[in-house]
């Protein structure tokens, strides 16, 4: 077992100590140590294996990131997008004066929300928000097709 002494505060030399009691007697970088074979009293900074003692070693990073899905990890990660998304205003616009006027109205709602919650850094709000202004510009398109059939067949009809 390894041996160390150290100057305490009084400048007094206490030891010889075994290198495991470094940290119960508040040995610090600074404090000046002296093992048997060297020549001059260094700074326990300077001396690998008091070091050794005092510090304890951090843990160690996993090798390799757990594989995504297990456990959970890959779905907790945040999306990072680099683009805004389309905020796809020009459907429901379109949608609104040729079809369909509530779906577009939610359509176009929704989608003046993308460019301000993507620059307050809502990415993934930013995300829904295109994605409902999407959803809701179809709806508005198939409700207007679906009128236009309706209309279609009762005008057949009433001829």
């Amino acid at each position: 077992m390894k041996e160390f002494y150290y100057l305490n505060a009084a400048g007094e030399k206490v030891g010889p100590l075994p290198l495991s009691d470094a940290t119960a007697h508040r040995v610090t970088a600074t404090t000046m140590v002296w093992l048997p074979g060297m020549t001059t009293w260094q700074p326990a900074k300077e001396v690998p294996a008091v070091m050794a003692c005092i510090i304890p070693s951090a843990p160690q990073p996993p090798q390799t990131p757990p594989a995504p899905g297990f456990g959970g990890y890959a779905a907790q990660q945040p999306q990072v997008l680099s683009n805004k998304p389309q905020n796809f205003l020009w459907l429901g616009i379109v949608t609104t004066l040729l079809c369909c006027l509530p779906a577009g109205i939610v359509s176009i709602i929704y989608a003046t929300k993308v460019d301000n919650l993507w620059n307050t850094g809502d990415h993934q709000g930013a995300i829904d928000a295109s994605n409902n202004a999407k959803t809701w510009g179809f709806v508005s398109v198939g409700l207007g097709f679906v009128l236009f059939i309706i209309g279609f067949i009762v005008g057949l009809a009433g001829a």
